[in-house]
């Protein structure tokens, strides 16, 4: 049995549950449904109370019984929107760093001027740290990065036509991944030297592809 099965919260479902639940949530729980007005506001409901949750205690001490009086709905509401108190968290995780993503009104100078774009990364590293400090001491920081990742890919096809056979997103795992494992070491100690060293990098990456024609 893995870590994961050994920490699950004490009032999970058994798997019948689980198996109802799960249905319940395919018939009820489509499109349709995700556009509904009260669908949107459970949501909202349900991701501010596992963020202050997520903010007190360990993920494997929050309940499904405690998120839902939160959110103030039943149990059985909680279950058409997600399997369990960890299918949540990856939600949470994923929504967080769609939130960095879309803030970035500097996300272009990737390309353009990534010197400005590192200074400007490492400066929204101390909020980004009050973002993922709940997220790395509950292992969700792989989920935030990989969705991070895509979506800097996903807004920056849209921003430039790309010629790339594969390796744009790999780039961008490589450079992102890179950051943050150089900002956990030393934002408190030297941040504006690792953002003009990664400046250079991506400099001189440019050289490497793929990227815009228009942009090199």
């Amino acid at each position: 049995m893995n870590d994961r099965e050994n920490r699950q919260p004490a009032d999970s479902p058994n798997r019948s549950d689980m198996r109802r639940f799960a249905e319940n949530r395919r018939e009820n729980g489509g499109e349709m449904a995700k556009m509904d007005m009260r669908w949107q506001r459970t949501e909202r409901n349900l991701m501010a109370a596992f963020g202050e949750a997520l903010a007190a205690r360990p993920i494997d001490k929050i309940s499904v019984t405690a998120l839902a009086k939160a959110a103030d709905i039943n149990k059985a509401t909680f279950y058409l929107h997600y399997r369990d108190v960890y299918d949540l968290a990856g939600a949470y995780a994923r929504r967080e760093a769609d939130e960095v993503a879309n803030g970035m009104d500097y996300l272009e100078a990737f390309f353009s001027d990534p010197a400005f774009f590192m200074r400007r990364f490492v400066d929204d590293f101390d909020l980004l740290r009050s973002r993922t400090d709940p997220l790395a001491a509950n292992d969700l920081v792989p989920i935030f990065i990989d969705h991070l990742t895509a979506r800097m890919d996903e807004r920056l096809r849209e921003a430039f036509s790309f010629e790339d056979d594969g390796r744009g997103e790999i780039l961008l795992t490589f450079v992102i991944g890179g950051f943050f494992a150089t900002m956990a070491r030393y934002i408190d100690s030297d941040k504006q030297k690792a953002a003009e060293v990664g400046g250079h990098l991506l400099t001189a990456m440019k050289a490497y592809g793929p990227l815009p024609l228009d942009a090199r």
